[in-house]
C-alpha cells in the first residue's frame, strides 16, 4: 500500500513511509545494531525519499489520487530504483 504512494498513511501502519522514514532518522546507532543483530536487512539500493519525491507523492495524496500507481511487484519497481521525479513531471 505505501509502496504505491509512501506519503500516504493507513493499512497495517497507521503513518505514511515518509513519516516513518523521518522518525526512523532519530533512532539511536543502538538500536539500528540490535535491529541488525535480529536479522534486519534492506536492499542495498535502499535510499529515503527525496524532497522532490515527497512533494510529488504527497500532492497526489491530498488531490485524492493516493494510489495513482499500480501496486509494487519487482524490486526494481520501488522508488529507490527508479527516478521519480523524472517518470512524473
Amino acid at each position: 500500500m505505501q509502496a504505491a504512494n509512501p506519503c500516504t498513511g493507513g493499512g497495517a501502519n497507521s503513518e505514511s513511509l515518509s513519516e516513518a522514514q523521518g522518525n526512523f532518522q532519530s533512532t539511536p546507532d543502538a538500536d539500528l545494531d540490535e535491529m541488525a543483530s535480529n536479522g534486519f536487512t534492506r536492499d542495498a539500493a535502499w535510499r529515503q525519499l527525496n524532497m522532490n519525491e515527497r512533494a510529488i507523492f504527497k500532492s497526489e495524496s491530498e488531490n485524492g489520487t493516493r494510489f495513482p500507481n499500480r501496486r509494487i511487484e519487482n524490486v526494481s519497481e520501488y522508488y529507490w530504483n527508479r527516478n521519480i521525479v523524472r517518470e512524473k513531471t
